[in-house]
């Protein structure tokens, strides 16, 4: 060969190299192989929050240095279990099928409850993202996120802490450190669920002074998990996502509306006992927090920011929904992902580098249809 057509050649190598790297085909294998994502979800912490109480280390640490929506579009209904399934799977309720925290099956007259694995088999063919992390050789874990304690595809997380009520959010967070730094299986995907502040919420009503002190403890726990993500040198190897599932309206008890009033109790079923609690009262409280309402009143919107090495600092991105979540995590744990109702059109400025085309091409999916 020569000289002139080698040099052409080398020439044209180059070229498509850096074609290549432009169209997003040349994946980083080291910086994928070392990135850890934490999805923190905070039950009940409506984007009302976000103005109504000062934030310190919320502020700092997440939207400050991190990116986040100009508005998060949860799922109706606005509920704890199917919005935290959407997230983890990119499905609509209606097709990962837990549309509700109780569900009464009318034609195998059962009641699925909250501790029902079957709750979350409506559909046996879906798959969450820990899942597809597993099969992918990583190593997942849950703190008390919703649905993962079920064996799907017969494949089940690595690190499993089950719910148990009133967990404090500080000993998530060291439950967390703990498996990234694992030395046989550290886990490169943890989803940690906290139940406040929708606890307090509910009992006290979202201005309440004990619903502001459930914020405080949230905020210095956030500061609580930066100064661990220092000590044990993970903050250039940890992306963190903190979301929220719904917001919190206002209850008065002079609104409540008594069903059996205006309609005959033959006619419907009950699932779930909430609505039925016998309460006897130390003390009186007229306002009380509810959720379950449309997607669009202004207090069941949720909270979403994202901070770390794959995120842009300080940058509002247009509106994108929760189930576009599973897109995102797909692209950070470098997952092909199965079908879903997600798009990654615009939750895809917030990174660095932008998810690439491979993963944003259409992989929607209706109700009833094949995800195999």
């Amino acid at each position: 060969m020569e000289w002139g057509q080698i040099i052409l050649l080398s020439i044209w190598l180059l070229l498509m190299v850096d074609v290549c790297r432009t169209a997003g085909m040349e994946p980083s294998l080291k910086i994928m192989s070392r990135r850890k994502v934490l999805v923190i979800s905070l039950d009940g912490f409506g984007h009302h929050y976000l103005d109504k109480y000062p934030w310190r280390y919320l502020a700092t640490n997440l939207y400050s240095a991190g990116s986040y929506p100009r508005k998060f579009r949860n799922q109706f209904v606005t509920k704890t279990f199917p919005n935290h399934f959407s997230v983890a799977t990119g499905l609509y309720e209606e097709v990962h099928g837990v549309i509700g925290n109780n569900i009464y099956d009318s034609s195998l007259n059962k009641t699925f409850g909250m501790d029902d694995k079957e709750l979350f088999m409506q559909n046996p063919l879906v798959s969450p993202v820990w899942t597809l992390n597993e099969e992918h050789g990583g190593h997942s874990g849950c703190i008390m996120w919703p649905g993962c304690g079920v064996a799907y595809r017969g494949k089940n997380v690595t690190f499993l802490s089950p719910f148990h009520q009133h967990a404090l959010f500080n000993e998530s967070i060291d439950k967390s450190i703990e498996w990234f730094t694992n030395e046989r299986t550290p886990a490169n995907l943890i989803f940690l669920y906290h139940e406040e502040p929708d606890h307090v919420g509910h009992i006290y009503g979202p201005n309440s002074s004990q619903v502001e002190e459930e914020l405080r403890k949230i905020d210095e726990g956030i500061g609580y998990l930066y100064q661990m993500l220092t000590v044990h040198k993970l903050r250039d190897t940890v992306d963190v996502i903190v979301m929220s599932d719904h917001g919190m309206s206002a209850v008065k008890e002079e609104n409540v509306i008594f069903l059996d009033d205006i309609v005959d109790s033959s006619l419907y079923h009950i699932s779930g006992t909430s609505p039925l609690l016998n309460v006897w009262t130390t003390f009186v409280t007229d306002t009380h927090g509810n959720h379950g309402y449309p997607v669009d009143i202004p207090n069941m919107e949720p909270i979403f920011v994202a901070a770390g090495p794959s995120f842009k600092r300080g940058f509002k991105a247009p509106d994108f929904s929760n189930i576009d979540t599973y897109m995102l995590l797909c692209h950070l744990l470098n997952l092909a992902p199965g079908p879903n109702n997600g798009t990654a059109d615009n939750i895809s400025s917030i990174l660095v580098e932008p998810i690439s085309s491979t993963l944003i091409r259409p992989l929607s999916v209706t109700l009833g249809e094949n995800l195999s």
